[in-house]
């Protein structure tokens, strides 16, 4: 049987994050009273074929005047964002054009994960349906969560609009798997490396101890379908022999996950 092709390779690029209340991540958890850090990423993959990029870090707005884009969201968080902290900048660090961008898969259009969408100007944008719809009119519990700025910009044309599983290559490299739960359209993104697999699981997942006992977070749209996603991404763990990794990893006493290239 002949294997399938494979991407080149997969940088993680941590750019900037928040402080915010332990009880977002785990109602019940020992850090519930405390404030922690959310550490933000995304990621730039290399095929033979096309440049990608799973989600694109915050908006730079957010690094000189974060209050005046969030709104009232600003008082749920406190932002940390460097100068440097945006997706162009991140992406000149390793010699990568903004501009050169063919394709993003957005893990969903929360401004942490999205605020870069307006500079990538040659990027088709690929979200889920649900998600899109979610973010246009979200409910009030999210409301906060959504600049819809971050998104607004982005022609019809350049939207891809995904309803489940989806092939983003065409050639089995990059798998689209919808893990709703966190907002009502988020989406995984399984990499099949050279040596090994990733699954970069965005928001569906904040720790995987917590994942693994269900324990769900305080922060959430559907707790049901939430469970459903883990029991998914467990499942793809297990048959793809892949790792998973989390945007914002919060293992007790494990460092912030390193910048630099898996592959």
């Amino acid at each position: 049987m002949t294997s399938l092709p494979r991407v080149a390779r997969l940088y993680a690029f941590r750019c900037g994050g928040e402080r915010i209340a332990g009880s977002v991540i785990d109602p019940f958890g020992d850090e519930r009273g405390n404030t922690i850090f959310l550490p933000y990423f995304f990621y730039f993959l290399q095929s033979r074929s096309a440049r990608v990029l799973f989600d694109c870090g915050a908006h730079p707005d957010l690094a000189s005047d974060p209050g005046a884009r969030l709104g009232k969201g600003a008082e749920m968080s406190e932002v940390q964002l460097g100068t440097d902290d945006n997706v162009t900048s991140k992406l000149q660090s390793i010699g990568v054009d903004a501009r050169s961008i063919d394709l993003v898969v957005v893990s969903h259009l929360h401004y942490d994960h999205c605020g870069g969408l307006e500079q990538l100007s040659s990027a088709d944008v690929y979200v889920q349906a649900d998600e899109l719809s979610f973010a246009t009119s979200p409910p009030s519990y999210q409301r906060d969560a959504y600049i819809e700025a971050d998104f607004s910009a982005v022609p019809a044309s350049r939207w891809h609009r995904l309803s489940g599983e989806h092939d983003l290559l065409g050639d089995g490299t990059l798998l689209v798997v919808p893990t709703p739960g966190h907002t009502a359209g988020h989406q995984s993104l399984l990499t099949r490396l050279e040596t090994r697999s990733i699954l970069l699981v965005g928001d569906a997942a904040y720790d995987p101890v917590k994942m693994r006992e269900r324990r769900l977070p305080g922060y959430l749209w559907n707790p049901d379908k939430l469970i459903e996603s883990w029991e998914r991404l467990e499942a793809l763990e297990r048959s793809e022999k892949a790792e998973l990794v989390l945007s914002h990893h919060l293992s007790p006493g494990m460092p912030l996950a390193p910048e630099g290239w898996f592959s």
